[in-house]
């Protein structure tokens, strides 16, 4: 009897404190974030084991994962998914604005199909979504040593031709909560480049209106993630990369502009 109790009391403090406390509500919030992705993994690890290092194992995890979404009332809007294609070679660059990144990437997850994802190898200490993100193929680079990392996109592009897949980069290199983008790394262009398949631009919105840490604010509301016109590397060379690269961020920045006057004019509003 004391147990239920004691969990009813902690029960309701922590309605009160969410009620009361902006600076609880926003650590509530994010531990339903990270601590909802943890449990998803635990549940869905299992059913990967039985295709090791196989990109499709991606859904298991990504359609529950849209739940953490609701619960947390982040309602995504997609624009341009008609422009993806499933099953495609492909380079997809990124802009990379907070965590909440993985719930728009889930959204995206089955227009692309096979996509995997380039992460830094320091994931591994996060042990269990180091395991669940090893079952879905996704690829690992050691950014600390240049001659590894070459080697191990190298290994991801030939990757991405025999099977198909879509491989995902965030070519900031870190998340970017400020104004515009951080200028981008030249690695997935050069990979584009040197397979000679499309870099395909996605561009996240600002979360500011809803989402800002140094204000602990992270109320429910409305993200856009926008996917641009693929952009062919046919024919190009070693050479044209800056150019290529500059292009993109370009279109990007501009994109990203338009939606920032967009979302924070109707917070505003």
């Amino acid at each position: 009897m004391w147990l239920e109790s004691l969990l009813l009391l902690a029960m309701l403090s922590a309605a009160v404190l969410y009620d009361c406390s902006r600076r609880c509500r926003y650590l509530m919030r994010q531990s339903v974030l990270y601590l909802g992705g943890l449990v998803v993994g635990l549940c869905v690890t299992p059913l990967g084991l039985r295709r090791p290092c196989d990109p499709r194992n991606s859904l298991l995890f990504t359609r529950p994962l849209r739940a953490i979404g609701w619960l947390l009332g982040v309602e995504w809007q997609v624009r341009g998914a008609e422009r993806l294609c499933a099953d495609t070679a492909c380079v997809v660059v990124a802009n990379h604005r907070d965590a909440l990144d993985v719930l728009g990437m889930v959204e995206l997850w089955p227009h692309f199909g096979r996509l995997v994802t380039v992460m830094k190898r320091e994931i591994w200490l996060g042990f269990p979504f180091a395991l669940g993100a090893w079952l879905c193929g996704q690829i690992f680079i050691d950014r600390s040593n240049p001659a590894r990392a070459r080697q191990s996109l190298l290994h991801a592009q030939q990757r991405m031709c025999d099977e198909r897949l879509a491989v995902w980069f965030f070519p900031e290199g870190t998340r970017n909560r400020g104004a515009g983008l951080l200028p981008f790394k030249k690695g997935a262009f050069h990979m584009a480049v040197s397979a000679q398949v499309p870099v395909v631009p996605i561009v996240f919105g600002p979360y500011q209106h809803f989402l800002e840490p140094r204000e602990w604010r992270f109320e429910p509301g409305r993200a856009v993630v926008q996917a641009l016109e693929p952009v062919p590397t046919a024919g190009l060379t070693t050479e044209d990369v800056p150019r290529l690269l500059d292009q993109v961020q370009r279109s990007m920045a501009e994109v990203y502009g338009h939606l920032s006057d967009e979302l924070l004019s109707k917070k505003a509003a």
